[in-house]
């Protein structure tokens, strides 16, 4: 197989699983889905709808239409539980083959870690009897917290204002990009009032930029995960907008059409990881295809730790 040095995981599959269901405790996850395509002979053999927490992260997936056969694909998705289970729905959109899965893997996002409180060593009270013998008493040394940073995160409501999200997380203005500090080279700001399918977080979608150029974070060394959320308004079909996607250097997407996966007026995250190398992390946005300019609502970014 290739794009994989495992390829124990994804030789082995199942069809048509219905839904996987995970009893956790409620919070954030991500979500990691894993495929390979061995049966089918075309693109349109075997198209999949999955949806995760009642929230459709992939309308029509195609496996051999993304790496065709004997390659592995990993999707990676982000989502919230709060009913005490995860459910991830695999469906059949398209093709005559069913749905099918190679593996699952789930971890819950780590809350930040709280910082040391330092604690005071109690100091004896003197007395005014004189000791002829007793011994020189040595300060016992008190520990001092030592004041730990924050991993850097960024949140960013492209084309908006600072907007605060249901989970009570703020995602900043807007902004040029400045050395030393993060933002667009290029591009519209543009917005709407239409009410947004799969989130309730409407507004962070509801505005955008436009043909943006790059977004660049200046940010330290280290691996990321970056999420892109999307929703398409102005597409009229599926080939009015296609975008390339960049970071730092990779494509990541080639082709990505949003109406094509969720529709119009309907929230699309995705998620990558990169690595920074040189303290800036660039994220490109080009058009391939059609006469709309790619566009952004939001861009995500946490370090790992």
């Amino acid at each position: 197989m290739s794009n994989t040095e495992d390829d124990a995981l994804y030789q082995k599959r199942r069809e048509s699983p219905g839904a996987y269901r995970f009893n956790l405790p409620n919070g954030a996850y991500q979500v990691g889905l894993y495929f390979a395509e061995f049966d089918v002979i075309k693109s349109t053999d075997r198209v999949m709808r999955i949806t995760i927490e009642g929230v459709v992260v992939e309308s029509s997936l195609s496996i051999y239409g993304q790496v065709g056969r004997y390659a592995a694909l990993t999707k990676s998705y982000q989502v919230t539980v709060n009913d005490g289970q995860l459910n991830i729905q695999l469906d059949k959109a398209g093709g005559s083959n069913p749905p099918v899965i190679s593996a699952v893997m789930i971890s819950q996002t780590a809350p930040p870690t709280p910082t040391p409180t330092a604690t005071s060593t109690p100091t004896a009270t003197p007395t005014n009897t004189p000791c002829v013998t007793c011994p020189t008493a040595t300060p016992t040394p008190v520990a001092t917290a030592t004041p730990t940073s924050a991993p850097y995160t960024q949140r960013a409501n492209n084309g908006g204002a600072v907007f605060t999200d249901g989970q009570g997380q703020a995602w900043a203005a807007d902004k040029a990009f400045a050395s030393g500090s993060w933002g667009y080279t290029a591009g519209t700001a543009k917005s709407t009032t239409t009410a947004v399918a799969g989130t309730t977080d409407d507004a962070l979608y509801q505005k955008w930029r436009s043909a943006p150029g790059e977004y660049r974070f200046t940010a330290p060394n280290g691996a990321y995960e970056i999420t892109l959320r999307f929703a398409e308004f102005e597409a009229t079909r599926s080939s009015s907008r296609v975008m390339k996607i960049t970071i730092e250097g990779v494509v990541v997407e080639n082709t990505l059409n949003v109406n094509t996966l969720v529709g119009n007026a309907a929230a699309l995250n995705k998620v990558y990881q990169t690595t920074v190398a040189d303290g800036v992390l660039n994220i490109a946005f080009a058009k391939n295809g059609g006469k709309l300019d790619p566009m952004v609502a939001a861009i995500q970014i946490p370090k790992l730790p």
